[in-house]
């Protein structure tokens, strides 16, 4: 809802006298007014039981920051600020020189003035637990001059358990003044994010090591890894009992550095549940089989490696290896080795594998989807494994959400061929969340999907963005018996003709069992991809 000036005006009034509201949102909003902002902003020289700004996306600029400075200098007696977003808004260090007259005078850059001063005259009663500053267009200097608060700043240590400051210039200066502060122990801190600021992260990873000893998530994305990061990140790794996800999307981090990252964490047993990305950073074929340890005849610079080394992901649940160029050899080979018998990552449960098909020839192809199959087929399904999956282990792959989105060129999308994929959905019981954007399924995609989903009774979010108005329908028919499934829509390539066939053959039985298929007639047809001529069989048929 977009509100008038005066009516901002009208609202800021009204809650300087109510002491009730704690929390101030004003998100998303790029039409605000330079009056409406200054309007709120004045709100905090009567503050007193205000404790969240969050004024994300919105239009504050420099203006309003100085407006925001001079209330908090004016409300000597305000302490109460907890929660602080500002991200996606024009902070500037133009506004702290700007504002220089009620800073210091032997200093040129003050750094967010009003936080700073807000912070320093706070003292031992301070009591900020988030900042984000993602986008504000702050340079080293700027952020040098606020960590260099935050030294000076002890009380602050106890407090703070949040730190964003993506997509701003940390640069060689900010990031040894920022090490200097994480050094210290910052037993609170839980989250740090570093997205896209040319951190310096030999300096930064050490520091994090020695003082952020409760750190849960850290996210160095698009931050240049070197060799010199790859040791201070192992002992990192090797010290902490906390981590929950770690980001390195983008930073042209090596096969070897990954998989001595996976063998880290393997070792460390106190690292139960961790989460690790690793988008982005042109790992090819070569890294996919290094991380599933596990090479076919299709990739001969490999070799098979044992067992023991073969469970090294132990630890880790979640996976993101999106936008790698794995291409279709890659990401087979990757599938083999989490359904085969000698590897079983029995902790891993996400994985994303978008963007990473291929084509390059028909039998790498045929090979990719049969693997993607025995790979959703192995979570729980004892009857038709054994047919579709050679070397199956007794213990199943627990994946909840499988990710194989396309990409926008045509080489990189498995249009209908990913139906034997769609149609092992109806033997699976444990994967939950699946997409498979960008894939273009095309008519008989369609029917594999409107099959499976008739008997899956997991499968909660099926995110598709691959179908359109004409075959809404048709799913929403299909998923009549399963209220439990919840589909996303978007475009498709799939014409009238093919609604009307697949409604013909999808008449949902008025008692159960709704779809009903012989596990060797199953076999034979996906073996000669012949896929979608699978009927329903006779009622005394068992069910798999």
């Amino acid at each position: 809802m977009l509100f008038l000036d005066e009516e901002y005006k009208s609202i800021m009034l009204a809650l300087r006298y109510n002491p009730w509201f704690t929390h101030l949102i004003v998100r998303d909003n790029r039409l605000l007014s330079r009056d409406a902002a200054n309007a709120i902003m004045n709100l905090f020289r009567h503050a007193t039981v205000l404790t969240n700004l969050d004024v994300a996306n919105s239009n504050f600029t420099r203006e309003a920051y100085l407006t925001l400075h001079d209330a908090l200098v004016f409300n000597q007696s305000y302490t109460q600020l907890r929660y602080l977003d500002l991200s996606h808004t024009s902070v500037e260090d133009k506004v702290l020189v700007l504002n220089i007259a009620h800073a210091r005078t032997d200093q040129v850059v003050q750094g967010l003035t009003f936080l700073t001063s807000f912070i320093e005259r706070c003292g031992d009663s301070v009591n900020v637990e988030h900042i984000d500053l993602t986008n504000t267009n702050l340079s080293s200097k700027g952020l040098a001059a606020l960590f260099t608060c935050f030294k000076k700043c002890a009380p602050l240590l106890d407090h703070l358990t949040y730190l964003n400051i993506s997509e701003n210039r940390l640069d060689q200066e900010g990031s040894g003044v920022m090490s200097q502060w994480l050094a210290l122990p910052n037993f609170k801190l839980r989250t740090i994010k570093l997205v896209n600021t040319q951190a310096h992260l030999p300096l930064v990873i050490p520091a994090v090591q020695r003082g952020c000893l409760r750190l849960t998530e850290l996210d160095v994305s698009k931050n240049r890894f070197t060799d010199k990061v790859r040791p201070a990140l192992v002992r990192l790794l090797q010290g902490n009992d906390s981590l929950k996800r770690i980001a390195l999307n983008g930073t042209g981090l090596s096969v070897e550095a990954l998989v001595e990252i996976l063998s880290t964490v393997h070792n460390n047993n106190y690292l139960a549940a961790i989460a690790i990305e690793a988008a982005e950073n042109n790992l090819g074929p070569i890294g996919a089989a290094a991380i599933g340890r596990c090479a076919f005849d299709t990739c001969h610079s490999l070799t098979r490696p044992t067992a023991q080394q073969l469970r090294q992901m132990r630890g880790v649940t979640e996976l993101n290896l999106r936008d790698n160029e794995f291409g279709d050899e890659g990401v087979g080979s990757l599938c083999a080795a989490l359904t085969s018998l000698d590897i079983n990552p029995v902790t891993l449960e996400t994985l994303v594998l978008d963007g990473n098909f291929k084509f390059k020839n028909q039998k790498e192809r045929s090979l990719l989807v049969k693997r993607l199959s025995s790979l959703i087929l192995a979570s729980h399904c004892k009857s038709l494994v054994p047919y579709l999956v050679r070397n199956h282990s007794p213990r199943s792959v627990k994946l909840k959400k499988l990710s194989i989105a396309g990409g926008l060129r045509s080489s990189q999308q498995l249009k209908h061929e990913l139906g034997p994929v769609l149609l092992s959905l109806a033997h699976n019981t444990r994967l939950e969340e699946l997409n498979i954007k960008g894939h273009k399924l095309g008519n008989r995609g369609v029917f594999a999907l409107a099959r499976a989903i008739q008997t899956n009774s997991t499968l909660k979010v099926s995110d598709c963005m691959t179908i359109n108005g004409n075959t809404h329908s048709l799913l929403e028919h299909s998923m009549g018996r399963q209220h439990t499934h919840q589909s996303e829509f978007g475009k498709n390539y799939c014409r009238t003709q093919g609604q009307r066939q697949c409604q013909g053959k999808l008449r949902l039985p008025t008692t159960p069992p709704n779809f009903l298929i012989r596990k060797e007639q199953c076999h034979q047809l996906i073996s000669r991809n012949l896929w979608w001529q699978i009927r329903q069989p006779a009622r005394t048929s068992r069910r798999c």
